[in-house]
């Protein structure tokens, strides 16, 4: 089954998801701290991957800092590695609603448009980029 509609609800093992959701992604991604938007959820034979999860994609915001971190950390050797963002498949396990991280005020701000909740979800990320929260050094 492919989940594509904005709005339409995914429940995964341990998490619900939403088409068009904000999220973030974790400790347990290689994108560790960027956040993203899910596009589409596909499971079963629709799936892209062998994966033994179902194939949650994502389109990923990161910031000029983010991107460097993330190349440093995924592939320094090659000079000319240009990682796509706008369509990332992910697990359930790596990543996180926008609305179930603990002390995240972004959810008081829910009629804001999506485009101001992204500025603002960028600003706080990029904020603890660089003071090293997310494990990399600043």
């Amino acid at each position: 089954m492919v989940y594509s509609r904005i709005g339409a609800v995914y429940q995964g093992k341990s998490k619900t998801f939403k088409i068009g959701e904000s999220i973030i992604c974790s400790n347990q991604s290689d994108y560790c701290g960027i956040p993203g938007t899910i596009l589409e959820i596909s499971t079963d034979e629709d799936k892209d991957t062998d994966n033994e999860t179902d194939d949650i994609v994502v389109c990923l915001f990161p910031t000029r800092k983010q991107i460097k971190e993330f190349i440093k950390n995924v592939n320094p050797d090659d000079p000319t590695y240009k990682p796509a963002f706008d369509y990332v498949i992910m697990a359930e396990d790596e990543i996180d609603s926008i609305h179930r991280q603990q002390g995240n005020n972004l959810t008081k701000h829910s009629d804001m448009p999506v485009k101001s909740k992204m500025r603002i979800l960028v600003k706080l990320e990029s904020r603890e980029f660089l003071e090293g929260e997310n494990g990399f050094d600043s």
